[in-house]
């Protein structure tokens, strides 16, 4: 069982450890010991959830009564349906190391959900680390908790279609349920035609030049936002992309985000920018109210346009 758990450790990590395996015997062996230890992973991050989520509230957060943190989540969300994973943990890679060396912690990230009766959810995570009972292998015992994340998600047919509420800490759980969706801070985005910059000022077909796109959050909320920059030619309505920058909008504050692109080979363009908001975590959305005001173009070439110019 220790070679097999050697072998698994690395097929899972990529590794090939040193045992008396060839390369061939080693490959061979993670194929099949593929399936068994997809299943043996399942099985341990399902008893592993359970064990980090059964610590004391009050050990995540000394402002929680001492109760199981499964129990103390039941009293704040009610008769909801309740289980464990969910989006904020999904794309956080966890650590595979404890296959190796049962003896070692395992470090992840637990989750928590509820679907309110509503229809509204509320996921709660942590960063938790568990280690197995020596006297019962197949038995996780906690060893600690800290908060990591905790939203309400709001999926209800709306105009508003998805958003989600950040919520700061778990003491403000409680208060947090009773806030009407209607009043969720959200981001609004703003760029205008003087937010575009392109330098240097003078440019040829082929150059490569940097421009800077200033995006304004009016919101209440900060935003992670993805911004297209492209273009179109003139009396077209064939777009491009010439480059997309990322970066986060601290709410009521203008960020310059910058990209390098290749001047495209036309005597007159439109430069287009365009942001969205990006999700938080898989399918956390966020909302916003902000159509055509978070987007904006300028023109590039020798004037006047056509009057058949897109923009």
């Amino acid at each position: 069982m220790a070679r097999f758990h050697r072998v698994a450790a690395g097929c899972a990590l990529g590794l090939v450890l040193p045992t008396a395996l060839t390369f061939a015997s080693f490959l061979t062996m993670c194929i099949r010991v593929e399936a068994q230890t997809r299943e043996e992973i399942w099985s341990a991050r399902q008893q592993a959830d359970a064990a980090a989520l059964s610590l004391s509230a009050r050990l995540v957060d000394t402002a929680l009564p001492d109760l199981p943190f499964t129990a103390w989540f039941a009293t704040v969300v009610g008769d909801a349906k309740t289980y464990n994973g969910g989006p904020i943990c999904q794309d956080i890679p966890y650590d595979s190391t404890w296959l190796a060396d049962p003896t070692r912690a395992w470090n992840f990230c637990a989750e928590t959900m509820a679907t309110l009766s509503d229809g509204r959810m509320v996921t709660v995570a942590l960063d938790a680390s568990v280690v197995r009972d020596p006297s019962q292998p197949s038995v996780w015992k906690p060893i600690s908790a800290r908060f990591r994340a905790a939203y309400i998600i709001d999926t209800r047919p709306s105009r508003r279609r998805f958003d989600s509420l950040d919520v700061p800490n778990l003491s403000a759980l409680k208060d947090a349920l009773l806030l009407p969706v209607a009043r969720w801070p959200h981001a609004e985005l703003r760029i205008a035609a003087d937010d575009i910059r392109v330098e240097p000022a003078s440019f040829e077909p082929g150059d490569r030049v940097t421009v800077f796109v200033t995006v304004h959050n009016v919101g209440t909320e900060s935003a992670r936002v993805r911004l297209d920059v492209g273009g179109a030619p003139e009396c077209s309505d064939l777009g491009f992309i010439l480059a997309e920058v990322r970066g986060e909008i601290p709410a009521g504050r203008a960020v310059t985000l910058r990209s390098e692109v290749k001047v495209p080979d036309f005597p007159r363009w439109w430069l287009q920018a365009s942001a969205m908001l990006l999700p938080l975590k898989q399918t956390i959305q966020k909302y916003e109210i902000t159509q055509v005001a978070k987007q904006a173009v300028k023109p590039i070439g020798a004037a006047p346009f056509k009057k058949c110019s897109v923009g």
